[in-house]
């Protein structure tokens, strides 16, 4: 386990096909997000996937059909729902705000079937639960999910076979868990 003094917020755990567990977390002490695995040897080892100051709350990952692990992200400073990749060559952003101005916080990722990232999130301003996919390499769709959701929070983002998303939530509005 890690030991610090503020350590683990937000944290979301993906396995791969090798029955590798990958691992996302926020450390409040340094407000950057985390990136934890298993090296070969069967140890742990830690690394940091975004270090601006204030980025990292409210993370998710998945890993895609190619072995890329996709993690969603807050980004306070901007209040931004943003998007990390890790490949063969290390943690990169494309450019990739996938939502701004206090849209992202309880976020979820799921990548489909083609390697595309697709999101869950709160949109805090209009209080609403939104949807976002990535439709090509340089392209984005948002929706709203349920406009009446009173600010969704925690939600969670499957996508099936065909590639349809499916969405559990709950929402402050009435207390109850929802499915989208």
């Amino acid at each position: 386990y890690i030991s610090n003094s503020d350590v683990g917020r937000y944290n979301d755990i993906v396995v791969d096909d090798n029955g590798v567990p990958h691992f996302v977390f926020y450390d409040a002490t340094t407000t950057n997000l985390w990136y934890g695995s298993l090296d070969s040897q069967g140890y742990f080892f830690f690394e940091i996937v975004a270090d601006t100051e204030d980025s990292g709350s409210h993370c998710s990952i998945d890993i895609d059909p190619y072995g890329r692990l996709h993690v969603s992200y807050f980004f306070l400073p901007y209040e931004d729902l943003n998007h990390m990749i890790r490949d063969g060559s290390g943690w990169h952003s494309i450019g990739e705000t996938v939502d701004s101005s206090g849209r992202g916080k309880y976020a979820s990722i799921a990548a489909d079937s083609s390697g595309y990232p697709h999101f869950s999130y709160a949109d805090e301003y209009t209080d609403n639960l939104r949807y976002a996919r990535q439709v090509d390499d340089y392209n984005w769709s948002s929706e709203a999910i349920d406009p009446n959701s009173g600010t969704a929070t925690h939600s969670s983002i499957a996508i099936d076979s065909y590639g349809w998303p499916h969405v559990s939530y709950y929402t402050n509005a009435t207390n109850d868990l929802k499915y989208a």
